[in-house]
């Protein structure tokens, strides 16, 4: 949720589309909360900020959720608009893990945002290439620090200086921190494990 809202809060950041996945296909099935849950809570969490749309696109497609079919769809429902993905520095180091990498930088441009609690991610192109798949290595050049663009000057990948505080749902969940919950999806996590939100 926090990721979403500092996303919205940047000013060259025009829409933000918060997907809520059906299964990332690298993580375990049993450790998601039930779909229709995470949808009202990402919802319920979203719904007001400025600039942000929650979607349901990977929702109704089904698991596993892969982000070069997502892509796709956006680009069918919204044909006129370019699209960045945007992900955490943890979640990019398994770039070459993902189904079409090479063809999602073709679709969409990276934008990578550090959590404050993670190994920050570095501004130096030699550490980046080391995940990006091999192609796109040669296509493409710094155009300012933590900025990377291909032979067109469209941007590919770049990081962005916002830190996003430590918190994933694993640690929610097993540790029952329920305050860092947003607040206005709180009170349907607590139902769905039996708690009174009083």
């Amino acid at each position: 949720m926090a990721f979403a809202e500092a996303l919205a809060r940047l000013p060259e950041i025009t829409q933000v589309l918060a997907i809520p996945a059906a299964l990332n296909p690298l993580k375990a099935a049993s450790t998601l909360l039930p779909d229709d849950l995470r949808w009202h809570m990402v919802r319920a969490a979203l719904g007001r900020v400025p600039k942000v749309s929650v979607l349901d696109v990977e929702l109704v497609r089904g698991a596993p959720s892969y982000s070069i079919e997502t892509v796709h769809a956006l680009h069918t429902l919204y044909p006129q608009a370019a699209f960045d993905v945007a992900l955490g520095w943890d979640a990019f180091l398994d770039l070459a893990r993902w189904r079409g990498a090479e063809a999602l930088l073709e679709l969409a441009g990276l934008i990578v945002v550090p959590r404050s609690g993670a190994q920050g991610a570095p501004e130096e192109f030699s550490e980046w290439v080391k995940v990006l798949p091999p192609p796109w290595v040669q296509r493409l050049k710094p155009a300012q620090p933590g900025v990377w663009c291909d032979s067109r000057g469209r941007t590919v990948l770049r990081c962005l200086a916002v830190r996003l505080p430590d918190v994933s749902g694993t640690c929610i969940l097993s540790e029952r921190r329920w305050d860092l919950v947003p607040a206005a999806a709180r009170p349907l996590l607590l139902r769905h494990f039996g708690i009174s939100p009083g």
